[in-house]
């Protein structure tokens, strides 16, 4: 049966070969469908979204017709994100509490409201007065209706001015109350499940975690031999970003057996390539 050879990441690559500085060349049929059928590996291998999580994959994307020159097409790379929903639905419910509050203070008291309403129903009547006056051509008299206007306007400003100096170090208090309890929170994980990827110092064989910033990385296998342009993956590197408690969530999930066999010689660039 005949696979699609459809990948995550690689159209992307096929936009960027102006930026080469070697140049570009085009890619082999046996280097897409090599690149196509690890991607694929690499997607089934991903860990599931945990309870109260989501994995948002934006599915397949067609492998890359061309590459900077020297590109190594060994190095394949399937990338998706997971986010906490039960803990984003409890942020949104802080933070609409938050509005709430912020929005009650904000909200002009009764007696307050009904002087605002009372001078501007005096500026409406002023507005109806302003017809007559133009057309009997007495400046004077439309001089003084909109001066009317203008105190009845400046006064009901006032009002509302005076309110919210009143209230403002409350909405202050709360919005930076808020603030300060959501800084430094993440509820979202980013993971790439590398084939051949490079290994920075501190990475290690084995499947130890390896943590740099907000960075945790665990490899299987070895580094890809200095020279070696063979289409065949000598290692496997997950890469999660985010918080690291989160991460340890999402990656004890992890069964990296299906990636992990790739290996072991499979697939094959020149049976992948025959399919």
């Amino acid at each position: 049966m005949k696979k699609r050879l459809l990948i995550s990441g690689f159209a992307l690559a096929g936009l960027l070969v102006a930026d080469c500085v070697d140049g570009a060349r085009n890619t082999t049929p046996e280097e897409q469908a090599f690149q196509a059928e690890v991607a694929a590996t690499l997607r089934a291998s991903l860990p599931p979204a945990p309870a109260g999580w989501t994995l948002e994959d934006r599915g397949l994307l067609a492998p890359a017709k061309s590459v900077c020159t020297g590109t190594d097409s060994s190095r394949v790379v399937y990338s998706v994100a997971y986010t906490w929903m039960d803990a984003v639905k409890e942020q949104n419910k802080r933070s609409e509490e938050m509005q709430r509050k912020v929005a009650a203070l904000r909200a002009i008291p009764a007696d307050k409201l009904a002087e605002m309403n009372e001078y501007a129903k005096q500026a409406r009547a002023l507005q109806r007065e302003l017809p007559k006056a133009r057309a009997a051509a007495n400046q004077a008299e439309v001089d003084r209706i909109n001066a009317e206007i203008k105190e009845l306007n400046t006064k009901s400003y006032a009002i509302k001015q005076a309110h919210m100096d009143s209230v403002m170090p409350q909405i202050m208090a709360i919005t930076n109350e808020y603030t300060a309890a959501e800084t430094g929170k993440t509820y979202r994980v980013h993971l790439a499940l590398y084939a051949n990827d490079t290994v920075e110092p501190g990475l290690k064989p084995g499947g130890a975690m390896f943590r740099q910033g907000d960075q945790s990385s665990m490899m299987f296998g070895q580094p890809k031999p200095k020279g070696s342009k063979a289409l065949k993956v000598h290692s496997i590197t997950a890469r999660f970003k985010g918080d690291a408690a989160q991460i340890d969530m999402i990656a004890k999930g992890w069964k990296p057996e299906p990636a992990l066999a790739l290996m072991q010689g499979k697939p094959a660039a020149s049976t992948a390539a025959g399919q």
